[in-house]
């Protein structure tokens, strides 16, 4: 048997002293508060799907396939790892501390340079952006 719980909003975050759990506290519809924990691999995982339900949520709200959610920049860097020669960490972080990190071979790297620098020369039309 599985239980289904009717979440309103997410309050709080625990990780257990390990870090192998995570757990997420939230208040139920009928403003019990509720909470699931969950193994660090399923916290990846979730990671990994989020932005994609985000998105297919936000197209089906309204009904336009082109939409997409756009994070303000608010800083970067750049390091080179250690642990992988030739590697590079891409740290991208919104104003609000979003952060994500992206690991480049130097060939992405000139890539991206590239795209950069090759976006800067075409005007291109974008979709209306909600975040």
């Amino acid at each position: 048997m599985s239980a289904h719980v009717e979440a309103e909003t997410l309050t709080t975050f625990e990780v257990t002293g390990d870090g192998s759990r995570i757990r997420l506290n939230a208040t139920a519809s009928d403003g019990a508060p509720v909470s699931f924990s969950l193994p660090t691999d399923c916290l990846r995982q979730m990671v990994m799907t989020l932005p994609r339900i985000a998105i297919e949520a936000l197209r089906r709200q309204h009904d336009d396939s082109s939409l997409r959610i756009v994070y303000p920049a608010g800083s970067w860097h750049i390091e080179q790892c250690t642990a992988h020669e030739g590697t590079f960490i891409f740290t991208l972080s919104t104003p609000d501390g979003f952060e994500a990190s992206f690991g480049f071979g130097q060939s992405k790297m000139r890539a991206l340079e590239r795209s950069i620098r090759d976006a800067n020369a075409r005007v291109t039309t974008v979709p209306p952006v909600l975040n």
